[in-house]
């Protein structure tokens, strides 16, 4: 909006001569505020920017900045021109105001809005292993660099490489998002690990093997992400576990096909290392493993995790070339085997596989020229958005709606695309266009169409899998006590959805067995949570953009929206929502309750934009109606003050039922229609009470 209004005044200013009076309020926010002033333009009043997360604490902010500038220097009598000109047409180039830079349309999970209780951080619930994010961010932010290792692994098994490699889910989904930049959460991490390593082998590397084991034998066939994660957990809580693996050293895909360039290989050490200090054994250069001669040996439990290490072939009818599959190149690369591949090398595909494989190109000596050739176009590629910035900036470039069809004396011939409607997945469909090709002169071809699970192996031992309807990723094979997981199941995945899976897998042997040696960290324990929630609720209101350069500041940046939320609240225009501090931790997780105020609401669905569940805080949150006519017309579970002659009879709408709930004027229960010893009535008569005693003026009827 920024860059539209303030070209608008600037013409008005110019066609004026200066000589007119402006007050501005299109766009205006931290960002701007002292630039738009020093043009002349006054008073800057503001609108969008309060109806987002932070809503009037914004102001705060921008006041301040105001007041640090000599104010009397501004007051001018006429518009500067040249100001408001250079300054209109700066905001068209300022990164800030770039459609690109906001990389997600919505931060919401998929769960539905609670009625109590509905602090939550979306970070954490997009994680597929739900780190607790916002508290090893708080302890990153102190300093406390060990403790937040620990938070880390107490769900991830791989800290150092999750550190660098993960598709970080948790920041597409930062709160930060509607301020700002989201918070580089995954670098938070990588500096927990990198900054604490040391110090936790120090305090905790020979403590982490479990001093008695159960004696129950679990065997994994893979070392990659899963199965590492799988053995983590299963060791972890006592279980004696051996892992096979077909290659000299553990870590899979990650160890022996992703780039030196975005892993190094003392991130993959040091995690493997943790797991092996929790007892886990390693069997490497296994290459004819089955599942009989591992039950023989007399492993009770054993988890399938061979990954889908196996390419898509690339149809060309003819292909008469060099034609290399990416998971083969970039084995060769990262054990750097010679390579030749000329000058000139396409590669075909759009995913992370894809770009790795062109960014490793660009690196063999004698390439001068890589392209990735892609069907649809780059908004749709399934690569990070980071990974294909990254192949941009070594050169790489990316020719769009092009299929490969031939290739034929160093000629590839490349059907041209059109885009077509959006999928199920989101991204439009293709469609050729008839007659039309294109032609490339090559000298390689590396083909990335994606990879798809070795069935051999299943098929060698005679493995079928159970209820393949089930969207769960770890399932129970047709032997007993056998089960196949990640990507040997789903296909395809990232590395912590695998390290999920292989969680998940844990889980389901020690739910058999009832066996879990592992007492839980309490991180809560680790927090002063009323100091946080302090600093908190400074913190809201202000923009800070991504710090680079120092990882203190940048965790500061972290709101924490399990701890203090209240989004509805901020966003509201009418405050028709209210948060109750009720510090019951025998009721309520939360410092506060939302209380919806039907009488104050639009219902202009601002605080539905903004939630982080899909729902409706004026709809689901409990509500406090101010007549009969209002509660009748509503479906919200809430109640209404209709009697308060000797004591407070309430109307109340609740789980399904309508009836009354009385109270004495001290608000102490006198007589409900609902069982009162039931834990949803305690949460609602809290709150009807909380109401009585400290909020009555909300009532009216008082």
């Amino acid at each position: 909006m920024f860059p539209l209004t303030i070209s608008l005044a600037a013409k008005l200013a110019a066609e004026f001569g200066g000589q007119i009076n402006i007050s501005y309020s299109g766009g205006a926010s931290a960002h701007n505020v002292l630039a738009i002033l020093k043009t002349g333009i006054a008073p800057v009043t503001m609108v969008t920017d309060l109806l987002k997360p932070g809503g009037y604490a914004r102001l705060q902010q921008m006041a301040e900045r105001v007041d640090a500038q000599p104010w009397p220097d501004w007051l001018q009598q006429n518009i500067d021109v040249n100001a408001l000109q250079n300054l209109a047409e700066s905001c068209l180039n300022d990164p800030y105001y770039q459609k690109e830079r906001r990389e997600v349309d919505s931060i919401k999970i998929k769960k539905s809005l609670p009625l109590f209780d509905c602090y939550l951080a979306p970070c954490q619930e997009a994680c597929p292993i739900h780190q607790d994010v916002a508290a090893y961010i708080r302890l990153v932010e102190e300093g406390r660099y060990l403790d937040a290792l620990r938070v880390i692994i107490e769900t991830n098994p791989l800290p150092h490489i999750t550190g660098y490699i993960c598709d970080h889910q948790c920041m597409y989904h930062c709160t930060r998002w509607d301020y700002d930049d989201p918070v580089y959460i995954r670098e938070m991490k990588k500096v927990a690990a990198e900054q604490a390593w040391n110090e936790f082998l120090r305090k905790y590397g020979d403590k982490l093997k479990p001093s008695k084991f159960n004696g129950i034998q679990v065997a994994i066939i893979g070392a990659g992400p899963s199965g590492l994660s799988a053995a983590y957990f299963l060791a972890r809580s006592g279980f004696e576990v051996t892992v096979v693996e077909k290659e000299q050293q553990a870590g899979g895909v990650v160890r022996n096909v992703i780039p030196d360039f975005r892993l190094p290989q003392h991130a993959i050490d040091r995690d493997v290392e943790l797991i092996q200090r929790h007892g886990v054994r390693f069997r490497f250069g296994v290459t004819d493993v089955t599942v009989q001669d591992l039950i023989t040996e007399g492993f009770k439990y054993i988890f399938v995790a061979i990954g889908a290490g196996k390419s898509r072939k690339l149809q060309l009818n003819p292909a008469n070339g060099m034609v290399l599959d990416a998971l083969e190149f970039l084995h060769k690369y990262k054990q750097k085997k010679p390579l030749q591949l000329g000058e000139k090398v396409a590669v075909i595909g759009g995913g992370n596989s894809a770009m790795d494989a062109a960014r490793a190109a660009r690196r063999i000596p004698g390439v001068r020229e890589v392209s990735i050739i892609y069907r649809r176009t780059r908004e749709f590629m399934p690569a990070d958005r980071e990974e294909l910035e990254a192949a941009l900036q070594d050169g790489v470039q990316i020719k769009e709606l092009l299929l490969p069809v031939a290739l034929e004396n160093g000629i590839l011939t490349c059907q041209k695309m059109a885009l077509g409607e959006k999928g199920s997945d989101g991204r439009r469909q293709v469609r050729p266009i008839d007659g039309a090709f294109e032609t490339f002169q090559i000298d390689a071809l590396i083909s990335a169409i994606g990879e798809q699970v070795d069935k051999q192996f299943l098929q060698k031992n005679n493995l079928q899998i159970k209820n393949k309807n089930s969207k769960t990723w770890v399932l129970e094979t047709n032997l007993p006590n056998v089960f196949i997981g990640g990507d040997a199941l789903r296909g395809p995945s990232t590395v912590v959805e695998s390290i999920a899976d292989g969680k998940r897998a844990a889980e389901i042997i020690i739910s058999k067995e009832k066996q879990n040696g592992h007492q839980p960290l309490k991180i809560q324990s680790l927090l002063d949570r009323e100091t946080w929630t302090k600093d908190l609720q400074q913190r809201k209101g202000l923009v800070v953009p991504f710090e680079a350069t120092d990882h203190h500041r940048e965790a500061a940046r972290c709101l924490a929206c399990d701890v203090v939320c209240d989004k509805c609240i901020e966003v509201c225009p009418n405050r028709a929502n209210m948060a109750l501090p009720l510090i019951n931790k025998d009721m309520f997780k939360d410092h506060a309750q939302i209380l919806h105020i039907d009488g104050l609401c639009n219902e202009c669905g601002n605080c539905e934009t903004f939630c982080p569940y899909q729902g409706k805080p004026y709809e689901d949150k409990i509500t406090l109606f101010w007549s009969k006519e209002d509660f009748d017309n509503s479906r919200n579970e809430g109640f209404l003050l209709v009697d308060q002659n000797n004591s407070l009879t309430f109307l109340v709408r609740f789980k399904g039922v309508t009836g009354h709930v009385i109270l004495d004027r001290k608000g102490k229960l006198a007589r409900s229609d609902w069982q009162e010893n039931t834990v949803d009535f305690k949460a609602l008569l809290t709150v009807m009470q909380e109401i009585v005693r400290n909020h009555a003026y909300l009532l009216l009827n008082n």
